[in-house]
């Protein structure tokens, strides 16, 4: 059973994980944004996703931006898979809702600046929700 990566020099490994072509290409199309800001998404969804996994079962929401590449990621069944499994986790849910869940967001948001500094506003503005949550399971 993995054990999640916990402190801050642990993300390095992750933030070493090179989104696959497909995916930014794919990102780059639908979204009408250059290579660069394609990576700068991804780049951001790892610490989303870093966030998730560093608190088990309390939900965090991702910005609109953000949610966007995880939408995509998902789609790459394997790579998100083994994403989740550097992450430490067995996978980290996407759980739609019915609207945007501006406490978890915030929290998200909080943990986020905790972590690495700050919550980069171009990538987490101000009540930006998506209409979802990630929340990461650990175990069978």
């Amino acid at each position: 059973m993995p054990t999640a990566i916990m402190n801050r020099t642990g993300f390095d490994v992750i933030e070493a994980y090179e989104a696959p072509k497909m995916l930014i290409a794919r990102y780059m199309f639908k979204h009408e944004c250059s290579n660069v800001q394609a990576q700068a998404v991804f780049n951001e969804m790892k610490k989303f996703l870093w966030v998730c996994a560093k608190h088990p079962g309390r939900r965090h929401a991702p910005s609109q931006i953000v949610d966007g590449m995880w939408h995509e990621l998902v789609q790459f069944s394997h790579e998100y898979f083994a994403l989740c499994r550097l992450l430490g986790v067995d996978y980290i849910h996407h759980r739609p809702t019915k609207g945007a869940d501006q406490l978890a967001y915030r929290r998200t948001r909080q943990a986020i600046a905790a972590e690495f500094g700050s919550d980069d506003k171009g990538f987490w503005p101000e009540r930006a929700a998506a209409d979802c949550t990630g929340e990461s399971e650990c175990g069978s």
